[in-house]
């Protein structure tokens, strides 16, 4: 799985939690971290086994690594 399907995959879920009407920070923290790993240089997939490598990034927190990593096993 490339980084921009990763980031697809996390820019609709900030489009459905917008839709359903919950917490604005929420919604910008998958918007931002859509925006991180669309940029990133390191593919998701290399360093997504590795701990604490996806909570290094900035604008990445523990919440939001975890689902990188499950995107990223999953497909979805």
């Amino acid at each position: 799985m490339t980084n921009a399907e990763v980031a697809r995959v996390l820019a609709n879920i900030a489009v459905m939690l917008e839709i359903e009407g919950a917490n604005p920070f929420r919604v910008r923290a998958y918007a931002n971290a859509a925006r991180v790993v669309a940029g990133h240089g390191e593919a998701m997939t290399a360093i997504a086994d590795t701990p604490g490598a996806l909570e290094a990034i900035a604008g990445i927190g523990r919440d939001l690594a975890q689902k990188i990593r499950d995107i990223v096993s999953t497909g979805t």
